[in-house]
Formats: structure tokens, C-alpha cells, sequence
């Protein structure tokens, strides 16, 4: 009997390992990680508006854009050194209580980020600055490439792939469980040989509400997988290894 249960915990972590090389960065269920260049931003780490007792960051705007910005950053440790490339995902949400939003997320390779020069590869969800609607766009290079459309009050999962070799930037974003839904690459805002060892978010819309959850860094190259474990998935998983016990066992 204890070899089958030793067998079923093996199925359990075989299957995880299917996330492997993602490490969990913040998840905010430890308190607020973050910090901000300057006055802490309002907001916070706060219940999920989606609900589920989940928490996560918000950052709500206290300036128009092109004003000062509301940001923060979160550290990554290592980070993605120069001359390498890896995988930062994260979920990202914008709340429709201001009529519009600019809710600016991505890397930088600087201690204490606080401008938009501070960014290196990043993108956006903008209700703003655009013409085809709630856009998605990623940094590419002196501007923005649009590459796909959101809602308000959706979570969307992001994979930003940055290459810190050629300083490009692949984003991938999407409800789903891969990031195959929408994609787009562009190059670095400026450009590193530093390693990219911070998450930097900005929320430029007087009002407006910005989250972000579920942190995660592969440093071992491009990983489009979902790393967040899934409750129905688990469910399914020790179903099937429960009856595996069954069955060895008569």
C-alpha cells in the first residue's frame, strides 16, 4: 500500500513538473512586496474583485497620463541576466471605473524604476492613446505595436519572452492556457546588458484601477506554458491516481 501512495505522489509531481522551470515570484498572498520611486501609490494588495478569497496588487491612478504616473515594482531576484533569455508571466486585470485606462506593465533592469525610460521590454492595455478600441500593444522600439484588444474587468494571462541578448521583446497574451492567443514582438525601450531583475508597473489614468497577480519567472528560456496550478486539474489528477490505489490494490 505504501509503495501505490509513493507511486500516486510521484504521478502528482510528474504532472506539476509539467510547469517546471517557472518560479513562483509573489503570488500576494504574503503581504505587499512591492515598492515605488516614490509615494507609495494607493492601492495595495487587495481581495480579488473577481472574488474567490484570492488576493492581489492594485495600483489606482492619481494622475491624468502624460502627469505623473502611479507605479511600483516588484523584484524578481536574479532576474534574466544579460546574453539569455526567459519568461516572465503574470495576470493582469483593469477595472471599468474611470472610462479609461493605461495600465502599463514589463521589465527593468533598474534598482529603483520610477520612468518610462527606466523600462525595458513592456506593454500595455490602453483605452486611450488609440483608435481600434481597448488595444494591447507591446513596446517596440521609440513607439507601440498594437496586436490585439481587451475588456474591462477581464483577467488576462501575459507571457512576456525576453530575449536579453538581441533586447527583444515577444509578448503573448490571452484568457487561455497558453499564450498562442495573441502575439507580437518589438524591441527593448533601450536596450541592457544588465539583467532584468525587476517587474514594473504604471497606471496612468486619474481613477482608473490596475491589478496584477500570480507572478512567475522561467530564467531557463522561453516557456509558454501556465504555470498556475488549476484546481479542477488537481482534482482530475489525484482522481485518477486514487483509482490507480484501487486498482493495485485488489
Amino acid at each position: 500500500m505504501k509503495s501505490a501512495i509513493h507511486t500516486v505522489a510521484a504521478l502528482a509531481l510528474t504532472a506539476l513538473s509539467s510547469q517546471a522551470a517557472f518560479v513562483l515570484v509573489d503570488d500576494m498572498e504574503s503581504g505587499n512586496n512591492w515598492a515605488s520611486n516614490g509615494t507609495a501609490p494607493t492601492g495595495g494588495v487587495v481581495a480579488d474583485p473577481a472574488g474567490g478569497g484570492n488576493n492581489v496588487y492594485s495600483i489606482v491612478g492619481q494622475a491624468d497620463q502624460n502627469a505623473d504616473a502611479s507605479d511600483a515594482w516588484l523584484s524578481l531576484g536574479t532576474g534574466i541576466a544579460n546574453n539569455t533569455t526567459g519568461t516572465l508571466f503574470f495576470r493582469v486585470r483593469v477595472a471599468d471605473d474611470a472610462g479609461d485606462f493605461n495600465w502599463v506593465f514589463g521589465s527593468s533592469d533598474v534598482a529603483d524604476p520610477g520612468t518610462w525610460g527606466d523600462y525595458e521590454g513592456y506593454g500595455v492595455m490602453d483605452s486611450v492613446n488609440n483608435t481600434v478600441g481597448n488595444e494591447v500593444a507591446v513596446r517596440n522600439g521609440g513607439s507601440f505595436t498594437t496586436f490585439t484588444s481587451a475588456s474591462a474587468d477581464t483577467w488576462y494571462n501575459v507571457w512576456l519572452v525576453l530575449d536579453n541578448t538581441s533586447d527583444i521583446t515577444t509578448m503573448y497574451f490571452g484568457t487561455g492556457d497558453s499564450g498562442t492567443a495573441a502575439t507580437q514582438s518589438g524591441t527593448f525601450r533601450n536596450g541592457t546588458t544588465a539583467s532584468l531583475d525587476r517587474l514594473f508597473v504604471r497606471n496612468n489614468v486619474l481613477d482608473s484601477t490596475g491589478y496584477i497577480d500570480d507572478v512567475y519567472l522561467d530564467t531557463s528560456g522561453a516557456n509558454l506554458a501556465n504555470p498556475i496550478p488549476e484546481p479542477s486539474s488537481l482534482a482530475l489528477l489525484f482522481c485518477g491516481a486514487a483509482s490507480f490505489v484501487v486498482r493495485r490494490r485488489r
